[in-house]
């Protein structure tokens, strides 16, 4: 009856550590699920500020990109009017040519020829110096917002390289820290696994000690009954 109970007993002791050791597990396994949530949380979200970033640069590109096009075209229509204004001048002068060639014979004619002439001589004189200044001047708009551009572009990509490295590091340094609590929480875990089996054998000393206790005294108060 008595090695009934203490075989009880340590089966009870067992199905208690069990308990315990399965709702350690339990709660150590769910610490790590929701740090792995966590983890796959902020990686969202530094994707997501990435994605923002980029549609914001974007953005950015195409309004300079719409800026260089749009100063394209005035410089393309300024020359275009410019070339149309020459044009008529060299047609004015034409005329005048010709009909200095077929007045000559009038003195009037020609006097007012030569004077119509050398006007249209002087317009074209002044306006090839401003066509040449403009072109000059649009040319180096152009140039400018070209440079501008290709500045922007190029601190934007230093800025993404700039990002990302911080990123990455940013990661590293949160997967380590990671690692390194789940293998602190892992062997805190097997540590106390050794400690729960260490009380589990000294109870079974103890108890193994018990029974000795009490074989030791039936058997002197059997021997005491048989002396009597």
């Amino acid at each position: 009856m008595f090695s009934w109970n203490d075989n009880f007993n340590g089966s009870e002791n067992a199905i208690y550590i069990y308990i315990y050791l399965y709702i350690y597990i339990y709660i150590y396994r769910e610490r790590e699920r929701e740090r792995e949530r966590e983890r796959e949380n902020r990686r969202e979200r530094e994707r997501e500020e990435r994605e923002e970033r980029e549609r914001e640069r974007e953005s950015e590109r195409r309004e300079e990109r719409a800026l260089v096009r749009s100063r394209a075209f005035s410089s393309l229509c300024c020359s275009l009017l410019s070339l149309f204004s020459l044009s008529r001048l060299l047609s004015l002068l034409s005329l005048s040519l010709l009909s200095l060639l077929s007045l000559s014979l009038s003195p009037c004619f020609l006097a007012l020829s030569l004077a119509l002439s050398l006007s249209l001589s002087l317009s074209l004189s002044l306006s090839l110096p401003l066509l040449s200044s403009s072109t000059d001047i649009q040319t180096e708009q152009q140039q400018t917002a070209t440079y501008r551009y290709d500045d922007n572009n190029r601190q934007t990509r230093q800025t993404d390289i700039t990002d990302n490295r911080h990123i990455a590091r940013q990661t590293e340094q949160t997967d380590r820290q990671t690692t390194e609590e789940s293998e602190r929480d892992e062997r805190e875990t097997e540590r106390e696994r050794e400690r729960e089996r260490e009380r589990e054998r000294e109870r079974e000393r103890e108890t193994e000690r018990e029974r000795e206790r009490q074989r030791k005294e039936r058997e002197r108060e059997r021997d005491t009954i048989v002396n009597i």
